[in-house]
């Protein structure tokens, strides 16, 4: 994987990215909180694009994982990114802002505009660079650096 596809992907997916660093939370309200409930768990990765085309590697071996409001992605036992993430149900696209705090080189605390889409066990998610000044307005890459990533929820691990 690039360094440049594992930073755009820090803008989730995201979110998708030591998780659980925060010890008070804040929860969300309004129309966010049923979509933040909805994204918590684990994502895999089913498609991935960059600048009109396949993103670079193979993403399919990664996992999103959403834990109240930290994200990280994870090849494996490697944590590549991990961060911050914030929901807005009310915009149109919904929006996903995300800081992340580790991983993809450049600085650290740039935040990463997106947008996303939750249908079922589908999320969409798509990203400017970190530290652009506005999120993507479609869930499209060609003619920009923006990141997109299809991803399915992974069932629950049973006890």
């Amino acid at each position: 994987m690039t360094k440049l596809f594992a930073w755009s992907v820090a803008g989730v997916v995201l979110s998708l990215s030591g998780l659980f660093v925060s010890a008070a939370t804040p929860q969300p309200t309004g129309k966010t909180a049923p979509d933040h409930e909805t994204i918590q768990g684990t994502w895999k990765p089913q498609k991935a694009e960059m600048r009109g085309g396949p993103a670079p590697g193979d993403v399919r071996e990664q996992r999103m994982i959403f834990s109240g409001d930290q994200f990280k992605l994870v090849e494996g036992d490697k944590v590549l990114i991990r961060g911050t993430f914030t929901l807005d149900a009310s915009k149109r696209p919904k929006a996903m802002e995300m800081k992340v705090s580790e991983g993809a080189g450049g600085d650290a605390e740039a935040p990463v505009h997106g947008i996303y889409e939750l249908n079922g066990d589908n999320l969409k998610w798509c990203a400017a660079e970190p530290g652009s000044a506005a999120a993507p307005e479609k869930f499209e890459t060609k003619g920009t650096t923006n990141v997109l990533l299809e991803l399915r929820r992974e069932p629950a691990a049973k006890n």
